[in-house]
């Protein structure tokens, strides 16, 4: 199981600034973020309802996972600090007397619904007319409608960015995960990178790169993209289209971690071929930009000074060259780019422990795109790169 006890603290922090009373919890990653665990129909429907956690803001004070009834049984005895209560569905699940008696136990209330539980919770630790956190920017309005009319006395206030804050630290056994993950998405591109050539077919490349994902333990990222040409400077999902010679190849995407959330983004972008002599102008550029960002990353510095460190090296060369950002914090799903972005208008400091995905993207529309993207570890002295298998540069691309 993930430390959520010092998930749970890093949390606590970020919402220092907040006099909250509790936190109810509704979206599928954050309530794994906090518990641990992972409720299924949560997950997979991502609607508010089939699971809740209650957190209160004491490290010491025991938290709560409502899911339903078919469910709990995963969930039994794998926390002290998070008990499970079960709400009943649809499911008809029956104990062994009452399928040998063929007879149901008596039971005061059925069919007792998630928000039931809530309201339970609510009640006995007097929260009817306190300050309780709610993750407002996932929230459905609707159900927004349904917490506010049940419980009118309830202050809610917005924690959808105060879980984004402590997200962004990632604990050691977190930072284990994403060593695996960019290892397997990594090696999963190096091998693809064999394939790479004029004449080659997008999809067969693509369907490599799945394929090797898989064989190394995790799932590739449906969203991730790959193109050349024209369709490497738009959003586009992989297709039949064939490189041609001068094309520049460009994948953006990663593999996951599943029910466990935790997601990769980096890109490559390599010239096929015999390319104009402008791209390859370009593309060192962009190539020395990155690793003038990466070279001086280090706990203190801010991120828009980041920023300005490889948006200013581009600008010299590429006096029109314009971006909102350059890379963004990454962890649990469904988005890659997580708050804080290294923008101009962010002025948090990086931390050690933080995991960014540090990029410097150039788009020429109906022509050729770019996007050099590596994954890195804070350290105390610096970064360490997570997504060092993959060359930025093949062989074939002796001209650069």
């Amino acid at each position: 199981m993930l430390s959520n006890k010092l998930r749970k603290k890093r949390l606590i922090e970020s919402i220092s600034s907040k006099t909250l009373d509790a936190i109810l919890v509704t979206s599928p990653e954050n309530v794994f973020y906090i518990t641990g665990f992972t409720p299924h129909q949560l997950t997979v429907s991502r609607q508010p309802g089939f699971a809740y956690a209650i957190v209160f803001p004491d490290e010491n004070h025991r938290d709560f996972l409502i899911t339903m009834d078919y469910e709990v049984p995963t969930f039994k005895n794998k926390s002290d600090e998070v008990e499970v209560l079960s709400y009943d569905t649809w499911v008809g699940v029956k104990s062994y007397d009452e399928f040998v008696n063929k007879k149901d136990e008596p039971k005061i209330n059925k069919f007792r619904t998630s928000m039931d539980i809530v309201e339970d919770l609510i009640n006995e630790y007097n929260l009817s007319s306190s300050v309780v956190g709610l993750e407002m920017q996932s929230l459905p309005v609707s159900h927004m409608h349904i917490l506010t009319e049940r419980f009118p006395n309830i202050r809610w206030i917005d924690v959808s960015d105060d879980f984004l804050i402590a997200r962004s630290i990632k604990m050691n056994d977190e930072i284990e995960i994403y060593r695996r993950l960019t290892e397997a998405c990594d090696k999963a591109l190096h091998e693809m990178s064999k394939y790479v050539e004029v004449g080659a077919e997008i999809m067969n490349l693509i369907k490599i790169y799945r394929t090797s994902c898989l064989k190394n333990g995790f799932t590739p990222s449906s969203w991730s993209m790959l193109g050349s040409g024209p369709n490497s400077s738009m959003l586009k999902l992989p297709s039949n289209h064939v490189i041609k010679d001068g094309e520049s190849l460009r994948f953006d995407g990663g593999c996951e971690a599943d029910f466990k959330f935790y997601k990769t983004d980096f890109s490559r972008s390599w010239l096929v071929g015999r390319p104009d002599k402008k791209l390859v102008e370009i593309k060192k550029i962009l190539l020395d930009a990155q690793s003038h960002m990466i070279e001086k990353i280090k706990p203190g510095l801010q991120f828009n000074e980041l920023f300005e460190l490889g948006f200013s090296k581009v600008k010299k060369k590429i006096p029109n060259y314009s971006r909102g950002h350059l890379g963004h914090s990454i962890s649990l799903g469904p988005q890659t780019a997580d708050k804080p972005y290294i923008a101009l208008n962010e002025t948090r400091q990086i931390e050690p422990g933080m995991i960014l995905c540090i990029e410097v993207p150039f788009y020429i529309r109906d022509y050729n795109g770019f996007n050099i993207e590596d994954m890195i570890l804070v350290t105390e002295n610096g970064a360490e790169v997570l997504t060092y298998r993959t060359p930025h540069i093949l062989p074939m691309e002796e001209f650069l």
